[in-house]
């Protein structure tokens, strides 16, 4: 009996440590966040080409991290770099990686090899993709009035990543069960299916209102700890409820809370941490000779 016991204990571990493999190599990056209270930790960088910020690896997330190249993760941010239109001004690019990189060593994922890039889209948006794909559109970009503002959007969505938000979505999208038969379905994907389907999943996502608002506190956190007034936060969401009143809704805030109870949570939440400390940066005259070229 004891034998038989210590057998089942075995496969029992042995399942599990599949199972975390073939989640690194469906999400790739998807370790613990490491956000347990208001500490964070910060990781390495280095460097990468203007369309990502890429981060080094570390064990700081505690989870089976694979490259994610070889992840479904990469093929999803291939086929909407190919559905999508990416924007050509390399300046534009490039200054929002920058600002990607900064948030990046400070989201305490340096196991994530964040990519950040700018989609030619008017609509006024923002959206994440398993594996550390960011994705802003031009439209956020003119409406946008502070880099610090900019830097908020950029973490709220690294937050979603880091606090792993996506993949109970994904996992709703594919109709999959966390169990051993969601192992064997992964296993065994079809790219030509799955991926489409993920691609337009992450543009048109929509999180529970409990994710929304760990989000915002994780992106306050990050902001803060990256030298940006968390204040941005709130600035973003005060000008995204001045569109939600005159009957706009931006994509980027289409799931609940509204964004007025954002900015009364998100400033309740900088005053309990003492986030807002001197000499964060607000606005820089770059964040407007950039935005200018979108226009």
């Amino acid at each position: 009996m004891i034998r038989v016991y210590k057998v089942c204990i075995f496969l029992a571990c042995f399942f599990s440590i599949i199972f975390l493999q073939s989640c690194a190599v469906f999400f790739s990056g998807s370790g613990n966040s490491g956000f347990g209270g208001v500490g964070i930790g910060v990781g390495g960088t280095r460097s990468s080409t203007y369309v990502g910020a890429g981060v080094g690896t570390s064990n700081l997330g505690g989870g089976v991290v694979i490259n994610p190249t070889s992840s479904l993760g990469l093929q999803v941010n291939q086929e909407i770099l190919r559905t999508r239109n990416v924007l050509s001004i390399e300046t534009v690019q490039t200054y929002v990686s920058s600002i990607g990189q900064v948030l990046a060593r400070n989201s305490g994922r340096s196991d994530i090899p964040f990519n950040f890039v700018v989609i030619k889209d008017p609509n006024i948006n923002a959206f994440a993709s398993p594996g550390g794909y960011i994705y802003v559109t031009t439209g956020m970009l003119d409406f946008l009035e502070t880099e610090s503002e900019l830097a908020a959007v950029l973490s709220h969505e690294m937050a979603h990543i880091v606090a792993k938000h996506h993949i109970k979505l994904a996992l709703t999208e594919l109709g999959l069960d966390v169990t051993f038969d969601y192992l064997g379905k992964i296993l065994n994907y079809d790219p030509q299916t799955v991926v489409p389907r993920l691609a337009q999943f992450v543009v048109l996502q929509k999180f529970s209102r409990n994710e929304e608002i760990q989000a915002d506190e994780i992106g306050t956190l990050i902001l803060a700890r990256s030298g940006y007034s968390p204040y941005g936060m709130v600035r973003l969401f005060q000008s995204l409820e001045t569109v939600e009143r005159r009957g706009f809704l931006s994509n980027f805030t289409a799931s609940h809370p509204t964004s007025e109870d954002r900015v009364t949570y998100i400033e309740a939440y900088i005053r309990q941490n003492n986030l807002n400390q001197p000499g964060l940066i607000v606005d820089r005259p770059i964040f407007h000779q950039i935005t200018a070229q979108t226009q």
